[in-house]
This record gives C-alpha cells, sequence and structure tokens, in this order.
C-alpha cells in the first residue's frame, strides 16, 4: 500500500519536479525556519523526512514555500510554537504525521490543504490544541489513528470525511471529548479500537457506520466514566472481534448492542466485562439485555433533561406485552438505586407509546434508569442517563403562579429573548430580551399560557 502510494506521490508531483528537490531535514532553531528558502532555494518538495523540534521555535512562516513532504512529518516538542500556519500549501505526506507535545498551538490551521496522509496520523500530548477541524480533505489514513491527551479538545470535527484507517484507532486521555460525531463516515478499520480514558465522553453514536476490523482485533472501552451506552457499535462484525474489553466505566449501564450481543452469545472466553453499571457489569447483564434475548417491551428514545420543575424524564415504547409497567430509579453515584416513582406500562400494544415522569430533586447530578416490569414481575432495566441539574443561580423563578395582573420573572441573565404564548400556540408578547419590570397580564383571559425563555418553558396559569 506504501509503495502504491509513493508512486502516486511522485507521479501527482511531476509537475514541480523542476524545482529543486531536498532530502530529509530536521529543523531545531527558528534560525533554521526562517532562512530555509535562503538556505535551499526552490526546494519545494523534500524527499525524506522533516522534523521540528527545538526550544525557541514559535512559528513555521519560513517553510510556506513547501508542497509536499514523501517521508514522515515529526512536529514534536515545540514549547513555543503557537502555530502551523507555515505549513498551508503542504498537500501531500508520503509517509506518517506526528503533532506530539506542542503545548501552545490551539489548532491544526496550517494543514488544511493536507488530502493524503501515506502513514499514520498521531495527535497527542499537545496541551493548549482546542480543534482538528483543518483535517477536514483526509479521507484516507494509511496507518494508525491515534488522538490522545489533548486537554482541551472538544471534539473530532474535522475528521468528517474519514471513510478508511489502515490500521488502530486508539482515542484516550482527552479530558473534555465529549463525542465521536465526527467519525460518522468511518467505515472500517484494519486494527484494533481502543477508546480509554475519556472522562466526558458521552455517547459512541458517532462510530455507527464503522462495520470492520479487519482480520481478528480487540475492542476495549476503558475508563470513559460519563459514557452510558455502547450504541454505535452496533454494526462491526463480530466475526472481527477477537477479545472485548469493557471495564471500569462507571456510568455504563447499556451494552447490548448487536455485535456485543453476537460475540458474547458465541465466545465463552476472550472477554473482560466488569467494573460497571448495573447492566453492562458482567457477561450475565449483557446477555439478559433487549437484542441479546427477546423482551417484551421495545423501549426508545430513553432521555431525561433538568427544568424548573425537576428532573423531566420521558420515553418511548414501539411494542408491549405484558408490560405491567416501568418503575424509575435514581442513583447519586450509578451504583446504589432508589426507586423514585413509578409509571403504569399498557399492557399489550403495537403502537407507539410515550411516557414521562418528573422527579422534583436538587441534587447537582442524577443518575436514572428504567426498570421495566411485567404482569409475571419479569424485569429489564434500561440503559443509564446522566442530568446534571443547574446551578441554583442560573435558574428561572417565575411568580406568581397562578398569576393575575403582573407576572414578575427572576433571572441572572435578562438578555434573551422570551415569548408568551397561549393554548392555541398564538404569541402574545415577546421580545428580544426580559424586561425588569413585571410583565402585564391583566388584560389576558384566564386559562394555561406558556412562558419561553431561551431554551426554558414555564407554564403559567392566569386566573382572577
Amino acid at each position: 500500500m506504501k509503495k502504491i502510494y509513493l508512486l502516486f506521490l511522485l507521479i501527482s508531483l511531476s509537475d514541480t519536479l523542476l524545482a529543486q528537490s531536498c532530502g530529509s531535514i530536521n529543523f531545531t532553531t527558528q534560525t533554521s525556519i526562517d532562512t530555509y528558502a535562503a538556505t535551499h532555494p526552490g526546494c519545494a518538495v523534500i524527499f525524506g523526512n522533516v522534523s521540528i523540534s527545538g526550544d525557541d521555535i514559535t512559528n513555521l512562516a519560513g517553510l510556506n514555500g513547501l508542497i509536499a513532504i514523501t517521508g514522515t512529518l515529526d512536529i514534536k516538542a515545540n514549547p513555543m510554537l503557537t502555530s502551523l500556519s507555515g505549513l498551508s500549501n503542504v498537500s501531500q505526506i508520503g509517509q506518517s504525521v506526528n503533532i506530539e507535545s506542542n503545548p501552545l498551538i490551539t489548532s491544526l490551521d496550517g494543514l488544511g490543504n493536507l488530502f493524503n496522509i501515506g502513514g499514520s496520523l498521531r495527535i497527542v500530548f499537545n496541551n493548549g490544541l482546542q480543534n482538528i477541524s483543518a483535517l477536514s480533505k483526509i479521507k484516507t489514513v494509511n496507518g494508525f489513528l491515534s488522538i490522545g491527551a489533548n486537554p482541551l479538545l472538544t471534539s473530532l470535527s474535522g475528521l468528517e470525511n474519514l471513510t478508511n484507517i489502515i490500521g488502530e484507532v486508539s482515542i484516550a486521555q482527552n479530558t473534555v471529548l465529549t463525542n465521536v460525531d465526527a467519525l460518522s463516515a468511518l467505515t472500517s478499520i484494519q486494527g484494533y479500537l481502543f477508546i480509554s480514558e475519556n472522562p466526558a465522553l458521552v455517547n459512541l453514536t458517532g462510530l455507527i457506520n464503522l462495520r470492520s476490523l479487519g482480520n481478528q482485533n480487540y475492542v476495549s472501552i476503558i475508563n470513559n466514566n460519563s459514557l452510558t451506552s455502547l450504541s454505535g457499535l452496533d454494526k462491526i462484525n463480530p466475526s472481527e472481534i477477537s477479545a472485548l474489553t469493557i471495564i471500569n466505566s462507571i456510568a455504563l449501564s447499556y451494552c447490548g448492542v448487536e455485535s456485543v450481543c453476537k460475540f458474547v452469545l458465541t465466545n465463552p472466553t476472550f472477554y473482560n466485562i466488569t467494573s460497571n453499571a448495573t447492566g453492562c457489569n458482567s457477561i450475565q447483564e449483557i446477555k439478559q439485555t433487549a437484542y441479546c434475548i427477546s423482551l417484551p417491551v421495545t423501549l426508545i428514545n430513553f432521555q431525561g433533561k433538568n427544568t424548573p420543575e425537576g428532573n423531566s424524564l420521558t420515553w418511548q415504547t414501539t411494542s408491549e406485552t405484558t408490560n405491567y409497567g416501568f418503575d424509575i430509579e435514581r442513583s447519586l453515584n450509578a451504583k446504589t438505586f432508589m426507586k423514585a416513582g413509578f409509571v403504569e406500562g399498557n399492557g399489550d400494544t403495537n403502537e407507539t407509546k410515550s411516557y414521562s415522569f418528573t422527579d422534583v430533586i436538587t441534587e447537582p447530578l442524577v443518575y436514572y434508569r428504567l426498570k421495566q416490569i411485567d404482569f409475571d414481575q419479569k424485569f429489564s432495566y434500561s440503559r443509564i442517563i446522566i442530568i446534571k441539574v443547574k446551578d441554583k443561580d442560573a435558574l428561572t423563578t417565575v411568580y406568581p403562579n397562578p398569576a393575575d395582573n403582573q407576572l414578575y420573572v427572576e433571572i441572572a441573565n435578562r438578555n434573551q429573548p422570551y415569548q408568551l404564548v397561549n393554548e392555541q400556540g398564538i404569541i402574545l408578547q415577546k421580545a428580544s430580551s426580559i424586561p425588569s419590570k413585571p410583565l402585564e397580564t391583566g388584560k389576558l383571559p384566564n386559562g394555561v399560557y406558556i412562558l419561553k425563555i431561551g431554551e426554558e418553558s414555564h407554564k403559567v396559569l392566569i386566573t382572577r
């Protein structure tokens, strides 16, 4: 694969080879970069490797004449480097790219024209890196992909066009990474899948189109404490999984996706599943999930949010058989759950049914799950969801309720729009900001109204 790629690279650069070409070069000072054009006149293509590592290197502007590197690009241990913009004309790199331990770069701007990488892509230990959106032209990585220990990186946006990785994938120790949605075009990797120690990672749904791991590779999901579900790994070919490790993710309660179920039902060994939340704490619990066995209730869309009235939970079923109802269970640590309420089921139905429950609680972080109970008292658990309660100072207070002539709104941020809407959806009052004076309601007829403030909605009763 690499030989073919290098041949392609040479052919594609045929029009530029009239310019002087250079061999491998190590840049260790800012001066060596600033004087590159003078010391290597006309050198637009480097036939070899490029290493950039120096204590006083602040920028790469002196390299703006480069258009390609046939070897590896290694940008490592540059404590003063703030930007990669000097590489903005580089479109192809024949081997690997390594961007490591550059604490002051906040983005990969400068690699925006890079559309092919002949080897691996490694982006690690960059303490100030906030986005990698400049990589949007890359469709294939011809080696492994490693994105790790970038404490300010919140998403993988920039990898939306990446479809194939000819190697392993490691996503680890990214402190504020919340999702992998940018990998939604990824269909195959040819190595292991390792996702570990990403404490803010909420879901893996961005991997929903990943089907192939190549020839017998392992899947490891380890120490991702906000992760609640393995949804997203559904379509991986289970016959290509050699071993499965799912451990130490305290909120992870739903592991019964198709690929995992088929693997654990056909492999008596080669797995380590422990120290997760109930529902995904053992092989036996996974075998009891909806896909692994035919359960009488098909539960979808279980979600929740914090509202002024409390934590609002909603869910739906697409079919029910002998469904007695749902215990709503809450926990403050994702391990010990207690019953918060009960919602009656619909017995037998093939129609979509919607359910809701509001839990009046003021704890800052609450875990919820549903315990679906049959009439014969058999039961199964849903995945666990997490609701973070808003800070008290951020809460909106609307009073009196019921109201008569005036409605007061207490809120920290008044610089947001509001609407007062009647039951027919007609907007009666609106403005781009919330006035400091009370809202006048004396001329409105008695009835129920909805006061919308930003993304919040408050039900208000007007009566006299």
